[in-house]
């Protein structure tokens, strides 16, 4: 059996492009991989590749009491 490996981090973020500016070639130095308004790869070399998605607006969806602490901290 194969063993397990780790393919994505996971970054939720409100701007995917402003991420994109700072995470990738102009910023820390990281290689777009795929990007689109909503979703972003980002190649850290040979290991896993940053993913960022933007979730602006999706706290309406959590539990009541994830959203009300969202609420709170604005």
């Amino acid at each position: 059996m194969a063993g397990t490996r780790m393919k994505y981090v996971m970054l939720l973020v409100r701007d995917v492009s402003e991420s994109i500016s700072f995470y990738g070639p102009s910023g820390l130095g990281l290689r777009v991989v795929s990007a689109t308004q909503n979703w972003a790869e980002l190649s850290m070399g040979p290991g896993p590749r940053l993913a960022i998605k933007a979730v602006d607006g999706y706290w309406r969806w959590l539990l009541p009491g994830v959203a009300l602490a969202a609420r709170c901290l604005r």
